[in-house]
């Protein structure tokens, strides 16, 4: 299963993608043996791909051509910061690597076990939040609990760059998934199905719903909160519930399953462009470019439809975890950003700008219905403007500007597109 966890930041505006339709994406293997299991995929700086298998960590630099044993076996999720440090958290306990994935240190040991199976006891989530933190989730046996049996028990850890850990004293219900926003704000969905939000300073946080089904990932589009489910060991064993939305921070949430072939997710990722993917348990992979209103199938030229994890490089390929090894998408499925000839949108749209973080450059799509006077303007977090890409009158349609940071230093910055009477307004975040 996959249990990776998706740092995000939460970006203002509408984001659509015009991508081909689902039955042109074929995929093709990699060179990963077919009879491992995959649990967790990730891409790195420097487009290095990594792989948590039962055999081992595994790490392509070559798109997948090759691979090599890096780590530990067991890894569940990864997680990277803005210097370059690599997290992973599964069995084998919390692994840090300053250097690539050449190498890697235990910073937290694997879960004890006294008399629960040891591989049920292990940790399930790591991620960085902006301010160079690092929290760890796991599922570890609860020995001071008495009256025997296994009795397991959720904890979170919180790390300065992931070196010396301590244990949050607050408890936790069994942590499954997570992801923070840019507004520091963290939202976690338990193995029993419920959601929570919390900030560092309010953990564990508040309830906000019960799904009914185990919280195995999150992702973020825009203003939209969307939540995986997968297996429950409850009236529903075995099946999720599919994906649930909240586009009010968490308040409320809709079941978003129309065209799911298999309603256990067991990982969602997104394109800067909009564009959702899902993997499914036992439907294979899952698009949708309406943010999430409906989805379609891509599953052509995948021998096994359990599908366990997704990863996205920026050149636009996926890559999918099987129980079967590891498969990529033949072309390139989640930047094609040519519309369909005559149509143009109904609204003024604003892509996020890809890729993001960035270094040197990144780049910012817009559309629009009809000519209209454009200002597209960066600020940094102090409102001072920085930039002016566009200041004219640009004809319906979709446009793509590419923005210089020259000498900006690293940091968060503002970008707004003014279209007539519209606004809307993204975040980027500067690496050097």
């Amino acid at each position: 299963m996959q249990y990776l966890l998706r740092t995000a930041l939460i970006i203002a505006g509408t984001l659509v993608a015009w991508t081909a339709t689902a039955q042109d994406v074929t995929w093709e293997p990699t060179a990963v043996d077919t009879s491992l299991h995959v649990r967790s995929l990730f891409v790195a700086t420097g487009r290095t791909i990594f792989a948590g298998t039962d055999g081992g960590l595994l790490r392509s630099v070559d798109a997948g051509d090759s691979w090599t044993v890096a780590g530990p076996d067991g890894i569940n999720a990864f997680a990277e910061d803005q210097s370059g440090t690599l997290l992973t958290a599964g069995a084998q306990g919390v692994h840090r690597s300053e250097n690539g994935g050449d190498s890697w240190t235990q910073v937290l040991p694997k879960p004890e076990s006294d008399e629960c199976l040891e591989q049920f006891l292990q940790f399930i989530y790591v991620l960085f939040v902006p301010d160079g933190r690092a929290f760890a989730a796991s599922v570890e046996e609860d020995l001071g609990s008495g009256g025997g049996g296994c009795k397991a028990s959720g904890h979170l850890y919180q790390s300065d760059r992931g070196i010396s850990w301590s244990r949050i004293p607050a408890g936790f219900p069994e942590p499954r998934a997570g992801i923070v926003g840019d507004t520091g704000t963290f939202y976690y969905g338990s193995n029993g199905g419920s959601i929570y939000r919390a900030t560092d300073s309010q953990l564990p946080g508040t309830y906000l719903e019960t799904f009914g089904a185990s919280v195995t990932t999150f992702a973020v589009i825009s203003e939209s909160l969307f939540a995986g489910t997968g297996f429950y060991a409850g009236d529903n064993e075995g099946v999720g519930r599919g994906i649930y939305r909240s586009q009010d921070g968490g308040e409320t949430w809709q079941q978003v399953n129309t065209g799911l072939i298999d309603t256990t997710i067991t990982d969602l990722a997104v394109y800067p462009n909009g564009t959702l993917l899902a993997a499914t348990y036992r439907g294979g992979v899952h698009r949708s470019t309406d943010g999430g209103d409906t989805w379609l199938p891509l599953n052509t030229g995948l021998p096994s439809l359990q599908v366990t994890a997704l990863a996205l490089t920026q050149d636009g390929h996926v890559y999918a975890g099987t129980d079967e090894g590891i498969y990529r998408s033949v072309r390139a499925i989640g930047t094609d950003t040519k519309r369909p000839p005559g149509e143009v949108p109904e609204r003024v749209q604003l892509r996020a700008n890809y890729p993001n973080p960035f270094n040197l450059q990144t780049t910012i799509t817009y559309a629009l219905p009809r000519s209209v006077a454009v200002r597209l303007a960066v600020y940094d977090v102090l409102g001072r403007e920085v930039a002016v890409l566009v200041d004219d009158t640009r004809p319906a349609g979709q446009h793509t500007v590419t923005f210089e940071a020259g000498d900006l230093p690293s940091g968060v910055y503002l970008y707004r597109l003014e279209a007539g009477n519209t606004v809307w307004s993204g975040r980027m975040l500067r690496v050097k």
